[in-house]
């Protein structure tokens, strides 16, 4: 079955705060490795909790980029999901990685298509 987009997952453990307490960096960067990646950003958003913490969203011509921080704990997660062209989207999370250079992460890619689907009941 022919794939239908692709969903890339980013879990980072970061060495350097500043990226998690200085918004417009953080945005910045995910911005830029989005547009330098292809991927075409039509819409951003972003709320910033009190006392920190930031959760965004660019809304792509193909899809979502969605992140969320936890500062306290030196953690972001990013969703990166799109219809576009698989290199695109792991070229956006390697980007990503290169500019805030994590002293750990995770990154783990889906690849969506209707023969993956089942049917799964959570309690």
């Amino acid at each position: 079955m022919r794939t239908v987009s692709y969903h890339l997952i980013l879990d980072l453990i970061l060495s350097d705060e500043r990226f998690l307490l200085d918004d417009n960096l953080l945005m910045n960067i995910i911005k830029s490795s989005c547009i330098e990646s292809g991927l075409k950003i039509v819409k951003e958003d972003f709320y910033e909790f009190n006392p920190h913490g930031l959760t965004g969203v660019f809304v792509l011509s193909t899809s979502h980029v969605a992140f969320h921080t936890f500062p306290e704990h030196k953690l972001i997660y990013i969703d990166i999901f799109s219809c576009d062209r698989k290199r695109k989207v792991v070229e956006a999370g390697n980007r990503i990685i290169k500019y805030l250079k994590p002293k750990k992460y995770k990154m783990i890619l889906f690849k969506r298509s209707k023969s993956e689907i089942v049917s799964q009941n959570f309690k």
